[in-house]
């Protein structure tokens, strides 16, 4: 039999985060801890973690939803495949993308023994490495710009700015002054809500 267990956390920025839906100085999150009851001293540890304003969750209601999980998961048997756990956690949170990706987390924990390995072939037999972008933070110029050039000095070779905060024509100042540090660089523009929909052709 399963059961869940899960815990609010409350994660502080380093800085004000900017995004177009305004700053960010704190984010709630939820751990969750899956186990089989018949598996003693085994668990699997998942992270519900929407952005508030900016994911489709309904924020307000993950709490609830959580505290009704802790009964319900109970009639569920453990998932044994990779199938399975997208399945059950289809299932068990269909409304809620966040809380799928943490139960997700959680059941591939547990499947593979608590040892904290959420990803299966072939990434671990290979050991092929997922590679991201260096992210900058919406921002007055300079902080932007403070940004831009750690992520290079740190080796990214595909930069991404949250942009929407400044006028616009600062912002393309800055994408050009990304582009003359390096002709090589992939840049990538997160404008999430900024613009119309008219106006997006600008920046394509």
């Amino acid at each position: 039999m399963l059961r869940l267990e899960y815990k609010p956390y409350t994660l502080n920025f380093k800085f004000i985060a900017g995004t177009s839906r305004g700053t960010m100085k704190t984010r709630e999150v939820w751990f969750l801890r899956v186990c089989d009851t018949s598996s003693l001293g085994v668990s699997g540890i998942g992270e519900v973690a929407p952005l508030n304003g900016l994911s489709a969750d309904p924020i307000d209601e993950i709490p609830q939803r959580l505290r009704e999980l802790v009964s319900e998961i109970a009639d569920h048997k453990t998932p044994t495949s990779v199938s399975e756990v997208y399945a059950l956690a289809k299932i068990l949170a269909f409304q809620f993308p966040a809380i799928r990706m943490g139960l997700e987390m959680a059941f591939l924990d547990l499947m593979h023994q608590g040892m904290r390995q959420w990803f299966t072939s072939p990434f671990l037999q290979n050991k092929m490495q997922i590679k991201t972008n260096g992210l900058v933070w919406m921002g007055d110029e300079i902080f932007m710009r403070d940004q831009i050039e750690e992520k290079v000095a740190l080796g990214f070779d595909c930069v991404k700015l949250k942009i929407g905060a400044l006028d616009f024509g600062k912002e393309l100042k800055l994408v050009s002054y990304l582009r003359k540090i390096s002709s090589k660089i992939i840049i990538r523009l997160d404008v999430k809500g900024a613009f119309e929909s008219q106006e997006r052709h600008w920046i394509n």
